[in-house]
Formats: structure tokens, sequence, C-alpha cells
């Protein structure tokens, strides 16, 4: 059995030694809270930093949906939408420490789709009311909407500050490698690796980061970083479901149109609305080939005349000349969800495997 008194006395010795702070990842499906605690060893070292956990050893995390920018049309909701996730967080922050325990809310692709009058409606609010459902520390320069590249460079820095590659490397003067990453959310997707002094394409896309207190080298990393606005898996399947119904001819006939989908299992539907309040039912027959062709068209239907020259990615975007196979690459949200929940395939990437196994999924 676990000592709460002994843990609450262990927490309250440390209370002058560590700083806390509230990141709210403002997606497109949601909003989720996370909560760090950190130490600064020393000027020459990266920070010390940690998640919270709760009295049951998980880290303190909640989320709140829909996306905040599902608040378009309705900005003045935005802080009450908001106010659960500091309800809960704040019986995990020391006392003592509330005051100082800064916010930051960093919203991603759901919200770059909006207008820019839209954001700002959304963002001033929260700016202007969370000062009355918290005590934290509420900075407005640190509520606002992320450019795509940041989301990959906090990613590429996250998973590599967790797997230790920013540590010294005591077997030689060297430091050590580190991984890169792709992440898939709802609306957009990301990509970041480093990339060596002399690499260069002529579409761009290099960040220089440097994680230290100095301009040296330690901590400077030069990353090829990129986002894929409207290719997340939402505006994927947005996407996709628009190209069916353009296919579909709609006469006066009450009854629906059923389309034959090689994209989903064998004989499961499901109902689309489409234009002019009609809808249309989604039929599958669990072809996987034909559905990666359909898919494919999707990501591929046109070209940039600069990719005729180099190598481009989706999204027309130029990529570098290195191959991403010789990259130790991450891969997050969707791209686990999908393959743990679905395919249980999660952990090192097989694509004979995936393939196998999700061929075998459509048929079922």
């Amino acid at each position: 059995m676990m000592n709460f008194n002994r843990a609450i006395a262990i927490e309250e010795t440390d209370l002058f030694e560590w700083s806390y702070g509230v990141i709210i990842d403002a997606g497109s499906t949601g909003s989720r809270l996370f909560l760090y605690k950190w130490k600064v060893v020393s000027e020459n070292k990266l920070i010390d930093i940690h998640p919270v956990f709760d009295n049951f050893n998980l880290p303190v995390v909640k989320k709140v949906t829909p996306g905040l920018s599902s608040f378009s049309d309705s900005p003045d909701s935005a802080t009450g939408y908001m106010k659960p996730l500091f309800d809960y967080v704040n019986s995990y922050v020391p006392e003592t420490k509330v005051l100082y325990t800064p916010v930051f809310i960093f919203a991603t692709a759901g919200m770059r789709l909006l207008s820019l009058s839209s954001q700002e409606a959304i963002l001033q609010n929260l700016r202007t009311n969370l000062p009355s459902v918290t005590r934290m520390h509420i900075v407005p320069e640190n509520i606002r909407v992320i450019e795509g590249k940041w989301e990959g460079i906090y990613s590429w820095i996250a998973v590599n500050y967790i797997l230790g590659r920013f540590d010294e490397n005591i077997s030689g003067s060297h430091r050590k490698s580190t991984v890169g990453m792709a992440d898939m959310g709802g609306a957009s997707v990301q990509i970041a690796f480093e990339v060596g002094k002399k690499d260069s394409t002529s579409g761009g896309g290099y960040e220089e980061v440097n994680l230290g207190c100095t301009n040296d080298d330690l901590y400077k990393y030069r990353l090829f970083v990129t986002t894929f606005l409207g290719y997340g898996v939402n505006e994927g399947l947005r996407k996709y479901e628009q190209s069916l119904n353009r296919s579909i001819t709609f006469d006066n006939d009450t009854a629906p149109v059923i389309v034959k989908d090689p994209c989903l299992p064998l004989n499961l539907v499901k109902r689309v609305g489409a234009k002019n309040s009609s809808y249309f039912i989604r039929k599958g027959t669990g072809n996987w080939e034909e559905c990666f062709l359909d898919v494919s068209k999707l990501i591929t239907e046109s070209s940039e005349p600069q990719c005729y020259k180099e190598k481009c990615y989706l999204g027309k975007v130029v990529a570098p000349s290195l191959s991403l196979s010789s990259i130790e690459l991450y891969g997050f949200s969707e791209y686990w969800f999908s393959l743990e929940d679905v395919l249980d395939l999660g952990g090192t990437y097989n694509f004979s495997a995936v393939v196998t196994k999700a061929r075998r999924f459509c048929r079922q």
C-alpha cells in the first residue's frame, strides 16, 4: 500500500526545488492538459523536467472535446470549455507554487484552418477570461496558434529528450545521434529530423534549434522540419468522402445512393452527409489494393514543376537529399493509434506485416 503521508511529506520538502508548468495542446479533435515539473541543474546542462504523477502513479493528463476550433461561431464559450482542465489540475500543484505556475496553450492545425479573425476571437476570450478561472500565471503571449513547423520541432525535442539523446556521450567527444519524428494529428502531419550542415534543397524547410543558454554547438541542432496541412486523419477522411461524393449523380429518387467502397471492411456501412442536405451510403468491399490506389491519388493528384527535378514529399514539399530509411524514425498519434489499436502492430514498423494484417482486417 502506498504511504500517502510520506509522499506528501517528500513533495513538501521539494517545494523550493521544483518549478511547475501547464501545457495545453489544443488540437483539432480536443485539448489535452499536461502538468510538468522541473529543476534547473546548471547553465551548462538542460533542465531536469518530469511529468507530474497522480496518486495512482499515472501522469496528470486530462482531455476535453471537441477541438478548440469548434468555437469559431461562439468564441465567448472558449474559457468555459477550458475550465474543467484547470479545475482538475489545481489539486496537483503545491499551493505555494500556483501563482508562479505558467500556462501555455498552443493551438495547432484545427485552428490554423480557421480565418485569422476567428482564431483571434477565440484566443482573446481565453487571454481575457482565464484569470477568472485559475490563479496560475496567465501570459497572453503564451496563448497562441503555433505554426506547423513548431509542432514538429516541439515533438522532435520531446522524443529526443525522453530517449536521452541530448545527454552527454560519455563514451567519446561526439554527441549522441538523434532520432526523427512523424506525427499525424486530425488535420495535419509533421515530420522533423536532424540533417547535416551541408544538406540543403531548393525548397527550404531548415531550422536551427539551440536548446542551450549560450550560442555554442553543444545543444545546437539543424533540422529539416515541415508540416502537411490538410493531411491529418480527419482531413484525409473528409477529402476521401468528398471524392466519393463527386462520383455520384443524385436524382429526385428518395432512396439513398449506395457507393461500393474498397476502404471499408467487407459489408460495413456508413452514412455520409452530402450537398443539399442529401446523403449517400458507403458500403465496404474490403479491397485493400483498390483502396490503396484511391487514397494514393488524393495524395499525388497534383505536382509541382520543381518535383520533376527533385524528390518531393506529399503536398509538393521538396525533400532533402538523404533517405528516410537511414533515419531512426518514431511515429506518433494516429500512426500509433491505427497500428496498435486496430492492427495490434505497435512497436517496430514492418511494412510487410502491416500490409498482410490490413488486408485480413479489410476482408473480415
